[in-house]
């Protein structure tokens, strides 16, 4: 083959079309680079090279899903020069361009929202288009539509003016040389022809996550975490025999040494549980957060029992939701509740509460269908369930809903209105993006973080003004609140998705059922979420088995968290903290060395978690 053959084929549709998708994919991997750079500069100069090298396979198969079917038409065409081939491929590629574009635009804002590439998770909210467009401010809502239209035709601008051209421009080769591609393009999908299909494990070149992150191709990683969100692998997250995890599990939780201290006056309190969007001990100036922020909430430290190292299992609020009512933890690349057949075989400490002669109310002030949150929430057998719809229209101010005082305000109302003892629960959503608030700025300025800070202090103020008002109802006396966020944030101090500070909460038990023995106490164990349904079935004295959650008011309880972050997990205990990577199971120090059991003991408990949920 001499050298004008080899430029033909180069110059080529198939060749061209690759080219283009592949610029299209370093453009945006330099965007990621340049946004993370901006953000805290994790990624060393080093890898940068690297990165770009390791991601052509991965890319190489995106690619082939993309062009092979404009490459099939391209080869029919070759042979039959029907015109209705060009249309069918002009109409394919008006929509899958601009909707790669999308997808990788969509990346750049998941990533830095959640700390995770696009994947089925994230494509499951556009289902709630609203709640979505809610996290949004009105800036960044008009700047990505900006984006997209702009994309969409400037992509489709080039791709006619320097690719397009070349589909029916005559072929200067030997027309039966082109049939390769028809085993080529299976097999870049497959990404070669070793035993086992292409991952994103061929990405995973540094100890740097943020740099692996850039590595992996969005587009693909969205179609895999899809496909593996249809086709649930019971097979995934295995590291040892499921005996051998199991056995672990058990012994971890020590349920058979229970030591359990009564920390309530009655035997059968009011219980209401304040769930605070985002509250993130960052915000709690007695968990070495920010001064200032939650002035209301510090005071009632001094007359309740404070938890300072807990910690939420996941980033989002659908999967708060299992974590506090079923004391299951958050898995990785799915959320519990979406699986509306597997969550309603999950135990609930609200139905052993209502066994108990409770009645039960659940208030929040959005849109109580978001997520899949009202089908657990049923299934929960909450007697009274409060949403958006339940407030006037005219109240409905806030871009999530109702803004936190008209929430607390309502919830009072509907408090009132059960018979004791009663379990309730409120969910705040002022703190949520994109941090409007009603009430003047505490803190001058105008960066995310800033605003988060103001939204936390408005809410702050909001719980002020509910207790003011709890404390003339009669039932006050009898109650015990709990406030507890529904997970941590990155911000107001920007931290790293997978550090433990992005995933540290507060946890606080007062009101005047609380004994005097435990006010003004601070209880340091290490704890997760998903434990605070073992401390109110232990509270309550509840008939319920919980085989994930660890209570928290057990003396001889072990002390260990997990925390998902989607592409792997946080194990910290007494001793260390690392993470491992579910891509290439790789242990990865955070504070300390770990040692051999502890690394077991975060394996054993993803792996039986995990098995529990394939099993519901």
């Amino acid at each position: 083959m001499n050298n004008k053959s080899i430029k033909n084929i180069f110059n080529s549709y198939p060749f061209r079309l690759i080219l283009f998708l592949e610029l299209t994919f370093i453009l945006f991997r330099v965007l990621f680079v340049a946004l993370v750079f901006l953000k805290d500069k994790s990624i060393e100069v080093i890898d940068i090279p690297y990165l770009f090298i390791y991601a052509l396979r991965l890319d190489l198969a995106a690619i082939s899903y993309i062009a092979a079917l404009p490459i099939l038409i391209w080869i029919i065409y070759q042979y039959s020069n029907w015109s209705l081939l060009l249309k069918i491929k002009n109409a394919f590629l008006i929509i899958i361009l601009p909707l790669v574009a999308i997808i990788l635009l969509a990346n750049l804002v998941i990533y830095f929202a959640w700390g995770t590439l696009i994947n089925a998770r994230a494509v499951s909210f556009l289902s709630s288009p609203k709640e979505v467009i809610a996290s949004l401010s009105s800036i960044q809502l008009i700047l990505f539509i900006v984006f997209v239209i702009g994309l969409g035709i400037g992509i489709n601008s080039i791709y006619r003016k320097t690719i397009q051209p070349k589909f029916s421009k005559p072929l200067r080769l030997n027309k039966h040389l082109i049939l390769l591609w028809l085993p080529i393009l299976p097999i870049s999908i497959r990404g070669g022809i070793q035993q086992i299909p292409i991952n994103e494990s061929v990405c995973m070149f540094s100890k740097n996550e943020n740099a692996n992150l850039a590595t992996v191709n969005p587009f693909w990683y969205l179609i895999n975490s899809v496909y593996k969100a249809q086709n649930i692998d019971s097979k995934a997250y295995r590291f040892m025999e499921d005996a051998e995890a199991q056995k672990n599990r058990v012994e971890l939780y020590n349920t058979s040494s229970d030591s359990t201290f009564t920390i309530t006056t009655v035997s059968n309190p009011n219980i209401v549980t304040i769930i605070l969007e985002s509250w993130t001990a960052d915000v709690i100036e007695s968990l070495d957060g920010e001064k200032g922020v939650t002035p209301f909430f510090n005071s009632l430290e001094k007359e309740g029992l404070m938890f300072e190292n807990i910690y939420a299992a996941g980033k989002r609020t659908d999967l708060m939701f299992p974590s506090l009512f079923s004391g299951f933890p958050a898995m990785p690349n799915i959320s519990v509740i979406k699986y509306s057949d597997k969550s309603m075989h999950l135990p609930f400490i609200t139905h052993a509460i209502k066994n108990k002669g409770y009645q039960t109310s659940f208030n929040y002030g959005g849109e109580v269908e978001f997520a899949n949150m009202k089908s657990y929430l049923t299934q929960a057998k909450f007697d009274i369930i409060l949403g958006k719809e339940s407030f006037p229209v005219e109240q409905w101010t806030s871009k999530w809903g109702v803004y936190d005082e008209v929430l607390f305000d309502k919830s009072i109302t509907t408090i009132n209105k059960l018979k004791p003892p009663f379990y309730s629960a409120i969910l705040t959503q002022s703190t949520h993006e994109p941090f409007s608030i009603p009430i003047a700025n505490k803190f001058k300025g105008n960066s995310e973080s800033i605003k988060f800070k103001n939204a936390a202090y408005y809410t702050d103020y909001c719980l002020k003004k509910f207790f003011e008002k709890a404390k003339k109802e009669k039932w006050y006396n009898n109650t015990i609140f709990i406030l507890v966020a529904d997970h941590g944030h990155i911000l107001p101090r920007n931290n790293d998705y997978s550090s433990p500070a992005a995933f540290k909460i507060p946890l606080l038990i007062f009101g005047p059922a609380l004994k005097d023995d435990f006010k003004n106490k601070r209880i340091s164990n290490i704890g997760n979420q998903q434990d605070y349904a073992a401390t109110i079935k232990s509270i309550l004295n509840l008939e319920v088995e919980l085989p994930l959650s660890n209570n928290l008011l057990n003396y001889n309880r072990n002390d260990f968290c997990y925390m998902n972050y989607d592409d792997g997990f946080v194990w910290k205990n007494n001793q260390s903290t690392f993470k491992i990577s579910y891509s290439n199971k790789s242990v990865i120090p955070m504070i300390n060395q770990p040692d051999s059991t502890s690394i077991t003991n975060g394996k054993s408990f993803i792996q039986s978690a995990y098995n529990y949920f394939i099993n519901l």
